[in-house]
C-alpha cells in the first residue's frame, strides 16, 4: 500500500480518534472516582481502541462496496 493509497482524511480520523479516547478515558476514570495515571491511561487506551475498530470496519467496508459495485459495471 503506497502513501498515495492512503486517504488523508483516516490520518485525521485517526488523529480524532486519538484525541477523544484520551478526554473519554480522562472524564470516565473521575466520573468512577480514579484518577491515578494507570487508570485514565487504561480506559483511554480502551476508549481509542474500540473508536479505531468501528473506524476500520467503516473505511474497509466502504473500499469493499466501492470495489463490488465497480466490478459490477
Amino acid at each position: 500500500m503506497g502513501a498515495d493509497k492512503f486517504p488523508g482524511v483516516v490520518l485525521v480520523n485517526i488523529l480524532v480518534v486519538s484525541l477523544m479516547g484520551g478526554l473519554a478515558g480522562h472524564d470516565v476514570s473521575n466520573v468512577i472516582g480514579e484518577t491515578s495515571g494507570m487508570w485514565v491511561g487504561a480506559l483511554a487506551g480502551v476508549f481509542a481502541t474500540l473508536a479505531m475498530l468501528v473506524l476500520m470496519v467503516t473505511y474497509f467496508y466502504r473500499e469493499d462496496a466501492a470495489d463490488a459495485s465497480s466490478e459490477s459495471l
